[in-house]
């Protein structure tokens, strides 16, 4: 399928990260995987005003994360596979994109 190498090329490329992926209470040990981020605006209407925000937004392909959840956590790791210190929990119900090939989740630093 030539849309699941495309995805797998943005992962594994320069727009990839590499993270420790840790399922919500921790039941099993982290696994690497590949992840990206984003940082896009939020709006929220407040009243008649429209608050804008930050968010963080990641994506993670389904053949790494059969199941995301809400709580699951990423502790983001440097170039040399050495933990960074920022972890992000997921926040909210994840979805899968239209091909199923990747989760899309907001995510907030813990």
């Amino acid at each position: 399928m030539p849309f699941a190498a495309a995805v797998d090329a943005m992962f594994l490329g320069a727009m990839g990260s590499d993270a420790l992926y840790t399922p919500v209470g921790g039941a099993q040990s982290a696994n690497p995987i590949r992840v990206l981020l984003s940082q896009p605006d939020t709006f929220t209407p407040v009243f008649d005003v429209s608050v804008v925000s930050a968010s963080t937004q990641v994506e993670v392909r389904t053949s790494e994360v059969p199941a995301l959840r809400h709580g699951d956590s990423l502790a983001l790791l440097d170039a040399d596979g050495v933990e960074t210190g920022e972890v992000l929990t997921i926040n909210g119900k994840p979805r899968r994109d239209d091909t199923r090939l990747f989760w899309i989740a907001s995510a907030v630093e813990t």
